[in-house]
């Protein structure tokens, strides 16, 4: 049995009861925003696909949704997507842990992953960002917190955020995969990371020693 698999599953179906949970998404931090400025970053194209890794709540996915993309949404929680998501004719949900994905996900053009690492072990880190690139042809956009989280300790009386790094950390991470373009906040509480393959085509080296 994994036993962290049971564990993410245990806490965020008990997170996603809560329905204020939503307001900590990207879709509410600015998300609404933000999706055209990633959209024009990357290059992306109508009717692209993008795979949207721990999609939480949907509610960024369908931004990009109304943008022409089409979109699968993964997450291990089964009751996490919101009612205000709506029916989507390009959406595409299944229930997944993210480091033991299903035959379901297939490739897609990008990945858009949206205050989600943070949220996993440390020791899974690399066996996510590994699946990550091997499912993704071009690229994709990252948002991640750096600090810890306040709502788990305030509903649950649990942290939420498993893996609290510095951005440098986390870039080093992510570079081993991708070529990576990355910024802090000015509070230096969360960070945003665009990610293009590497001109080599591979990434560096194998999973690090847990």
């Amino acid at each position: 049995m994994d036993t962290d698999r049971e564990e993410a599953l245990r806490k965020y179906t008990k997170v996603w009861n809560d329905r204020s949970y939503e307001e900590n998404s990207f879709y509410y931090r600015g998300g609404a925003t933000c999706v055209k400025n990633v959209i024009a970053e990357l290059g992306m194209k109508e009717k692209e696909h993008i795979t949207d890794w721990g999609c939480g709540s949907g509610l960024t996915a369908k931004l990009f949704i109304n943008q022409g993309f089409f979109l699968h949404a993964i997450d291990l929680a089964p009751n996490c997507l919101s009612e205000k998501l709506e029916e989507q004719t390009r959406f595409y949900f299944s229930q997944e842990c993210l480091w033991d994905l299903s035959d379901k996900v297939t490739d897609s053009e990008w990945l858009i992953c949206n205050y989600v690492l943070e949220h996993l072990p440390e020791k899974k880190m690399h066996a996510v960002l590994y699946q990550m690139h091997k499912k993704t042809k071009k690229g994709g956009f990252f948002s991640i917190s750096l600090i810890e989280d306040e709502w788990g300790p305030k509903k649950m009386n649990e942290g939420l955020h498993l893996t609290v790094r510095a951005a440098r950390w986390w870039y080093d991470q992510l570079s081993r995969y991708w070529s990576v373009t990355y910024q802090t906040s000015i509070t230096n509480e969360t960070m945003t990371a665009y990610v293009t393959p590497k001109k080599e085509n591979n990434y560096a080296g194998s999973w690090p020693e847990y």
